[in-house]
């Protein structure tokens, strides 16, 4: 009686999202980032075609999005908790406050003051008005605008999870790339957000790529100086807004719309940093390890000021 050969291969298993989501939850969650931002790009503004101001709004929700669903499948609901711990964190000092709100608006203006011709199209704004349109700007554009929704995902989840993997100086670089390349299709469908950040150019394009490495060492350094407070990553982001919006572009035209002072002081602030904290950027002294999942954010919250 003859018997049929028993079969050496093994059953394939289903795909299962949330168990690649627990095994590599960086990469799914750039990967869910730019899939949901770029498709609300391509539908709302691409398709659409509705107003620029709503498109990116919404374009910014991406990162947020991301973050909450990966840590939910990875760490539960305690990973939430501590992700939303990190947004409502201000305990963090005065002096970092300063630094958020007055010291990277200052950077920006010296910046765009050694630009040519920045102080000769110099134009006047009645104080009282500037600074009402500041806040205005600050809390409309530079905080709901953006920030609000890009930095609990950028700061608040991934770069605990990068520093405690690759180091404070290569999680952040790498950040910074991944930062920029979220925002390339913004060029493509977002005409007047190109516009605001100097048009289509590869020159243009490549300007803001650097110019958003550069500021990655700087919000690493506050985030970390902060014991890892999302809240003062989104602070320090929408006075970059901000400051370039209502400060630079209507006191010096011929700065306006052009990131080429905010690549010159960051840049040379990400040097001054590097430099000074020998890439440790203010992360926690001793060897770098790799946390367990649950706990990839925990490592931080404890963490003290240092350089």
């Amino acid at each position: 009686m003859e018997t049929s050969p028993v079969s050496t291969k093994r059953p394939r298993r289903a795909l299962d999202p949330a168990l690649a989501l627990r095994r590599h939850p960086l990469i799914g969650y750039f990967l869910l980032a730019n899939g949901i931002s770029w498709l609300t790009l391509l539908v709302l503004g691409g398709l659409l075609a509705l107003p620029a101001g709503l498109v990116v709004a919404l374009f910014t929700v991406g990162p947020t999005v991301a973050a909450a669903t990966v840590t939910v499948v990875v760490d539960g609901r305690a990973g939430l908790r501590l992700l939303l711990r990190r947004v409502v964190l201000w305990r963090v000092g005065l002096r970092w406050y300063l630094v958020a709100l007055l010291g990277i608006p200052l950077i920006i203006l010296l910046a765009a003051l050694i630009l040519p011709g920045a102080l000769a199209s110099f134009r006047p704004m009645a104080p009282v008005r500037w600074l009402v349109t500041y806040v205005i700007v600050f809390v409309v554009d530079g905080i709901a605008g953006g920030p609000l929704f890009e930095e609990p995902g950028w700061r608040g989840f991934a770069l605990p999870r990068l520093q405690a993997q690759l180091g404070p100086l290569g999680g952040t670089l790498l950040l910074g790339v991944l930062w920029g390349i979220w925002h390339l299709p913004q060029f493509y469908l977002v005409p007047a957000w190109a516009a605001e950040s100097g048009g289509l150019s590869p020159t243009t394009v490549g300007v803001f790529l650097l110019m958003v490495l550069a500021l990655a060492p700087l919000m690493t350094w506050l985030f970390n100086h902060t014991r890892g407070s999302a809240l003062l990553a989104i602070l320090a982001h929408a006075s970059v807004n901000t400051a370039q919006v209502a400060m630079v572009n209507p006191l010096f035209p011929s700065a306006a719309n052009n990131d080429v002072n905010l690549l010159l002081a960051f840049g040379a602030v990400a040097l001054v940093l590097i430099l000074v904290t020998r890439g440790r950027l203010g992360y926690p002294g001793g060897p770098v390890e790799v946390p367990p999942a649950n706990a990839a954010g925990e490592q931080l919250a404890g963490s003290r000021d240092r350089p």
